[in-house]
């Protein structure tokens, strides 16, 4: 066959392009860290921009395309946990958003009815046109990283816990399970041959099963890392990217590839076949590049681009990470034995050169030993990738909180402010806020104060690998950020594009949580006060592995939640705002008076703080559930300090039911939202030296995002002199507290 050759390259990505799909007839849609995604279409050899998709308010993880009875639409996946449907014809503005997975949105696949999801929080979703959940597959143990319909009723999911899965869409069962990679398994995708696919893995293999004996048929071998992507090709072919900078092209009859195309990133995250333009790849990189690579001489580029392009791949530098073992370049063979032809496609050399100290990686190429760089250490990171829950970090910390319970893990990644790592941490932890400096401080010592960019090159870490990228000096970098005595250059902290939850995953916090539930449960005497085994079981279950309670459970939990005596309502509370995360509530407006009520004469700090943490959920998830006159009776619980004696964690969740607040009035119908104006009112009162840092940042972040809502709004605010409080402030607020207040500073007095 004709090799693959450059065609032409893409630049319009801000950073990493992480996703691509395609829509026939040479047009291509491609989804990047810089939280957008580009639709391309092919216009002879080169391809014109002819759409952006904005909205996501994280990176997007995953793209598909999906067919409408109003007309073609994308399915955005994104790390904020959502998926955003948009039309292809008026990209602006999503028209819908699917809300139910609570992590990175890593994988989506279409129905002919209906869409299919898979997600970091290690569940499958199965979407109706109106945005309804219609099934959850939830037996995944770890990350679901990729899925792939079959046909009508068999659906197919990969997963971190290196199995892949089986589904019956008809009877919502798993009814098989492949196992045979030995690390995490990225990506899936159809044969030519309707009963066989293919799986691609972080092993650095590719496996072909069979559906009908649920056999491994072949093993392909010939990655040197992890392989992220995978196509199949017309004639019998497919193509595979790998983070050893590698595109390499296959048949299903010999175990090694037919051709091995190295580009100059780090990651080559996404491979797809470009249909309606011949057997053109398309290929997704780690330095915010898209190469299409081409079997057409027509299509071809220039030779002088081409040799442009090889001389980028030559003066780029390998991670030493991408190798095996200890390197000694004075063991190595010198360069003249380059003059030995290869035995095989995408065989590697390592051999030493005059004036370099470090080995030089040579790859055998369509017949030539094409230099694919430098071996050097890895800038920006640890030295090793580490693992936890299915995702990779440059960290993973054992905390020790206390001797009598289990280390707990903090993830961290080099791209993270450590203080919001901490922050997280915490979070998830059901830990205190007072903490978070202490384990900001813990997460910067341990990190040897390593950041980003030390050395001055423009080395960007992914969040999945944690390795610094190479970017071709040939084409224009994006900009790096400088540090200023002023607040940074973009304000990404409000408005607020999206609700802040409190949420609980950690095993042994749910199982607590039931324990107290039914201990609780049992010291009542009367049965209509209790909750049953079985109740408590189903509950268990549902709280672990996110799927939808039943209506009778449900309506026992509201229930007990204005009946249980003050001081033993708290984890009635707590499993109801874990609920709201991936399933409504039907609360009437006399139960959430009742709610408000006893949480505002309460004195226990666990019914205080679950009581905030419920409404925040309730207020993120399912604000239009509250009447005006639930929003009037909560005005009281808003103010500073909410309850005497007020603690950090219990300022947090008051603080954070107003940032909830400021995005509803944000993002809802003005009409329909019965926000009371006199919430503004009680801002003022944060500004107490009392309150602590985290909640604070939210109520700036919250006064930010209100004063966005309308204008009513901010002449509130400047009636009640909250910029004269800001302004105040300023001179003893540091890091983000400073740069939020600037911000504000700023849009005030324009």
């Amino acid at each position: 066959m004709n090799p693959y050759k450059l065609s032409t390259i893409l630049i319009g990505h801000g950073e990493d392009v992480r996703c691509m799909t395609t829509l026939g007839d040479g047009v291509i849609v491609s989804g990047s860290r810089d939280r957008t995604a580009r639709q391309w279409t092919a216009n002879g050899r080169d391809f014109v921009p002819s759409g952006v998709f904005e909205g996501a308010t994280k990176f997007v993880s995953s793209l598909c395309a999906v067919s409408l009875p109003q007309g073609l639409h994308i399915a955005i996946g994104s790390n904020d946990s959502n998926i955003r449907i948009y039309s292809t014809k008026s990209p602006s503005q999503p028209v819908a958003v699917f809300r139910g997975h609570t992590s990175t949105v890593s994988c989506l696949a279409s129905l002919s009815d209906a869409l299919v999801s898979g997600s970091w929080d290690c569940s499958i979703r199965v979407w109706e046109e109106n945005g309804r959940c219609r099934s959850t597959f939830q037996e995944h143990e770890q990350s679901v990283w990729a899925v792939l319909v079959l046909n009508s009723d068999t659906l197919l999911s990969a997963s971190a816990d290196r199995t892949i899965r089986s589904w019956s869409l008809k009877s919502n069962s798993c009814t098989n399970v492949y196992s045979g990679h030995s690390d995490c398994v990225r990506a899936l995708t159809k044969c030519s041959h309707p009963s066989q696919f293919l799986s691609a893995s972080n092993d650095a293999s590719i496996r072909l099963w069979c559906t009908s004996t649920f056999q491994c048929l072949r093993t392909f071998y010939g990655h040197a890392n992890f392989v992220y992507s995978i196509t199949c090709l017309p004639n019998d072919m497919f193509a595979t990217s790998s983070e050893d900078r590698t595109v390499k092209v296959w048949n299903y009859d010999a175990s090694d590839p037919v051709q091995s195309f190295t580009l100059p990133a780090l990651s080559l995250w996404s491979v797809i076949h470009v249909t309606g333009h011949g057997d053109d790849l398309a290929v997704g990189a780690s330095d915010g590049l898209i190469y299409v690579l081409s079997r057409d001489p027509q299509r071809q580029a220039p030779l002088e681009e081409q040799e442009q392009l090889n001389q980028n791949i030559a003066k780029s530098c390998v991670s030493s990470q991408t190798m095996v073992g200890n390197i000694k370049v004075s063991d190595l063979p010198t360069s003249e034995h380059l003059n030995i032809a290869g035995t095989k496609e995408g065989q590697t050399k390592m051999v030493r050169e005059p004036g370099s100290l470090n080995p030089i990686l040579y790859q055998w190429s369509s017949g030539t030993w094409q230099r694919v760089g430098e071996i050097v250490g890895s800038e920006g990171s640890s030295g090793s990738k580490h693992y936890y829950q299915g995702k990779e970090y440059d960290y993973v910390f054992d905390v020790d909180i206390s001797e009598d319970k289990e280390k707990l893990k903090l993830p961290y990644n080099l791209t993270e402010d450590p203080w919001h790592a901490a922050h997280n941490f915490l979070q998830k932890n059901d830990l205190s806020p007072m903490f978070l400096d202490k384990v900001a401080n813990f997460i910067i010592q341990n990190t040897e104060g390593k950041t980003l960019g030390d050395t001055g090159n423009p080395a960007i870490s992914d969040p999945l690998t944690g390795g610094s990228r190479y970017i071709p000096k040939s084409y224009s970098s994006p900009p790096q950020p400088k540090v200023t005595d002023g607040p940074p250059a973009e304000n990404s902290f409000y408005p607020l594009k999206s609700p802040v939850l409190f949420d609980v995953q950690q095993p042994q916090i749910l199982k607590g949580l039931v324990a107290k539930l039914t201990a609780f449960s049992n010291s009542h005497q009367h049965q209509d006060e209790r909750l049953g085994s079985e109740s408590l079981q189903e509950l268990h279950s549902c709280l672990e592995l996110r799927k939808p309670c039943s209506e009778g459970l449900l309506d026992n939990l509201v229930r007990l939640s204005v009946l249980w005596p003050m001081d033993r309502v708290f984890p009635v509370w707590d499993a109801l705002r874990i609920i709201l995360l991936f399933q409504n509530i039907d609360f009437s407006e006399r139960h959430i008076d009742d709610v408000i009520d006893r949480l505002s004469h309460s004195n226990a700090r666990p019914t205080q703080l679950t009581g905030l943490r419920l409404l925040a959920n309730l207020i993120g998830q399912q604000p239009l559930s509250l009447s005006s006159n639930n929003y009037e009776c909560l005005m009281k619980l808003l103010k500073w300090p909410p309850f005497p004696n007020c603690d950090g964690s219990v300022a947090v969740a008051s603080s954070t039911v107003l940032l909830n607040m400021s995005f509803v009035a944000f993002a809802a119908d003005q009409a329909t939202f019965p926000l009371p104006i006199d919430v503004i009112a009680l801002l003022p009162d944060w500004f107490s030296k009392d309150a602590v840092d985290e909640a604070l940042l939210r109520i700036l972040c919250a006064i930010g995002t209100f004063c966005h809502s309308n204008r009513l709004l901010k002449d509130a605010c400047i009636n009640c002199e909250i910029p004269k409080l800001i302004q105040e402030h300023v001179p003893k607020w540091h890091g983000k507290l400073g740069d939020v207040a600037k911000f504000l500073i700023k849009d005030f007095t324009t």
